[in-house]
């Protein structure tokens, strides 16, 4: 089925959670209605949030939140990347 399509695009298995884990990292992923645009792991990420930043590290619990219009900064490698979003 399509959901079941999306789930195994999105959905990382636990073996991969726990591998980017260990090696301090965390997953994103930017969907947007109409498809996934971006699917990274860093070392962490911060999103403008319709009430603010947040910041997110590895470990933090899963999370799905409403992106406000911003930067979004993804940092790995003692490299930052910006995106501005909207």
């Amino acid at each position: 089925t399509v959901q079941s399509a999306v789930q195994s695009a999105l959905m990382p298995s636990e073996a991969n959670l726990v591998s980017d884990a260990r090696r301090g990292r965390v997953r994103v992923v930017v969907v947007t209605p109409e498809r996934a645009v971006f699917d990274a792991s860093v070392e962490m990420v911060i999103l403008p949030m319709i009430d603010g930043e947040l910041g997110v590290m590895p470990g933090r619990a899963p999370l799905i939140g409403r992106l406000g219009a911003g930067e979004l900064r993804l940092k790995t490698a003692g490299t930052v990347e910006r995106y501005f979003v909207e």
